[in-house]
């Protein structure tokens, strides 16, 4: 009787040592993909907030030349505060960028009627909308060789913000 318990014994714990052999590779490669997910979650997210920042930045460079002469450069200063913004976030080394980093850059500035750049006559007449579109570093392969107008058309980064000035 006490060996009938004692091979019962055994029996059950070898089960649980091999439940738990089994259980073990289980667990760390749910743990693994979890930690992969939220990586992404946060680049995404980053990466959202970059390109908000991005697009108050052109429409606010935008509205504040607005006061200035038909010839003037507004859309193009626009343009060019954005790109000086990737520029400062652009890893020199492609390797040692951290999740959310800027690949490339890519700005539309126009008015909502005509869909063309920005004159200065538009800004205040009409809702000036910024389309702004930030790539995160975390997918630089996936987009490797591309220009940064062919990486925004596949890519769902795009943030577009509107802004009507008040007369």
């Amino acid at each position: 009787m006490f060996f009938k318990a004692q091979n019962k014994l055994k029996k059950k714990n070898g089960q649980a040592v091999l439940e738990f052999a089994l259980a073990f590779p289980v667990a760390i490669l749910v743990m693994f993909y979890m930690f992969d997910f939220a990586t992404l979650v946060q680049a995404k997210m980053v990466t959202t907030q970059y390109a908000r920042n991005a697009a108050r930045i052109v429409i606010m460079t935008g509205l504040k030349s607005s006061g200035q002469s038909e010839d003037s450069q507004s859309a193009k200063d626009a343009r060019g505060h954005i790109y000086n913004l990737c520029s400062h976030e652009y890893p020199s080394k492609t390797n040692n960028a951290r999740p959310g980093q800027i690949a490339a850059c890519h700005v539309e500035v126009y008015d909502s009627p005509r869909s063309g750049e920005i004159k200065n006559d538009a800004v205040g007449q009409y809702p000036v909308t910024a389309k702004v579109c930030v790539t995160p570093m975390l997918w630089m392969d996936k987009f490797r060789g591309k220009s940064s107008n062919e990486i925004c058309s596949s890519y769902l980064g795009y943030h577009s913000t509107q802004y009507q000035k008040k007369r």
